[in-house]
């Protein structure tokens, strides 16, 4: 009858044993190189994994920020632009301002030349009437003064210092 040999290798990574049968009459516990072999085999494959999980993590990792450059250069491209727009349309009202101020400027001047004009006009009137109403006014108090000393009746006497006190309250608001 042929015997079968039973073998265990602790496994610290699963936190177990490894238990494996094998049929025959040589005692491999006694070979050290067996469950060596197995071991750094058994090592080798977990290792290889964990590599595969860290290059397949790094590669999304890297399509991540692929991804995030991607979007962050079309962030910073649309921000120029819309810094560009702002700038135009800055410049642009700018412009429509700096127009409106000029125009109302030069009607300012217009309105305030003709202004001038009519207070002009108006000084020259007021001149010209106020020299054309004082000659008569004078007039009428010297001939006034000159009646008064003639021989009149009281009445008329009256009526004499009534137009010449009138004459020169206006010849004063004159």
């Amino acid at each position: 009858m042929a015997s079968t040999w039973v073998y265990s290798l602790v496994i610290e990574h699963f936190a177990g044993i490894l238990l494996w049968s094998i049929p025959g009459t040589v005692d491999l516990s006694r070979e050290p190189v067996g469950p060596q072999l197995l071991k750094v085999f058994i090592d080798y494959a977990l290792q290889d994994r964990k590599r595969q999980e860290f290059s397949t993590q790094d590669a999304q990792y890297r399509r991540q920020i692929t991804v995030l450059k991607q979007q962050h250069s079309k962030l910073i491209e649309e921000s120029y632009q819309q810094y560009q727009l702002h700038q135009e349309k800055e410049r642009e009202y700018a412009r429509k301002l700096e127009s409106e101020i000029t125009r109302q400027t030069a009607q300012l001047r217009e309105a305030n030349a003709r202004l001038e004009k009519s207070n002009r006009l108006k000084s020259e009137f007021l001149a010209n009437m106020s020299h054309e109403l004082r000659t008569p006014m004078n007039a009428i108090i010297g001939f006034s003064e000159l009646l008064a000393e003639t021989a009149l009746t009281g009445d008329q006497k009256e009526y004499c210092q009534i137009i010449r006190h009138s004459a020169t309250a206006l010849l004063t608001l004159i």
